[in-house]
């Protein structure tokens, strides 16, 4: 990832990491001295070897991977600190792949940052596609599995390919949905 607004996540009580759940130093050393409630941010990751999609990515044993990153995270006691990331181009990319995240994961485990500017990229950031697709990510907080594993929408204005205005919306629909949104 190169895009700075992409990988970076200014915000008070979570440590952003460019690093994914698959990493083991980050599990062996995840933040130096956090501070009592800090969450890791990680990516869920990617099978791919550059920053290019990977169709792995969207195999069984790319959710075999991260499954068994995340039981790491899971057995040495840290899960509730861990907030998985996903993006585009990773493992966890898209509402199907979060699904299925949450399915797995979200009664015990890690739980989701949704951050729908991390989650589009070429035509669906032209502004004709722009406002359909935050509309079905907002949408699929409605989904029973992801409201009980997503523990924040990450709406930020001048972050992704949305006017104020529409965030304002988006921000209205998460409060009516009880979901925590971080701005």
């Amino acid at each position: 990832m190169t895009d700075p607004l992409i990988r970076q996540l200014p915000l008070p009580g979570f440590v952003a990491r460019g690093l994914d759940v698959r990493d083991e130093s980050v599990l062996a050393a995840p933040v130096a001295a956090p501070k009592a409630g800090t969450r890791i941010v990680l990516w869920s990751g990617s099978l791919g070897d550059d920053d290019g999609p990977a169709p792995r990515n969207w195999t069984a044993a790319a959710c075999e991977t991260l499954d068994a990153a995340t039981a790491r995270w899971v057995d040495a006691g840290l899960a509730g600190e861990l907030l998985v990331r996903p993006h585009a181009r990773h493992i966890v990319s898209d509402i199907p792949s979060a699904v299925r995240f949450a399915r797995r994961w979200g009664q015990t485990g890690p739980h989701l940052l949704w951050d729908p500017a991390a989650m589009l990229e070429g035509p669906m950031v032209a502004p004709a596609h722009a406002c359909t697709h935050l509309e079905r990510l907002i949408d699929a907080l409605e989904h029973p599995d992801l409201a009980r594993a997503i523990e924040a929408v990450a709406l930020l204005d001048g972050r992704g390919p949305w006017d104020s205005e529409l965030i304002a919306a988006a921000k209205d629909r998460c409060a009516a949905l009880g979901v925590r949104v971080l701005d």
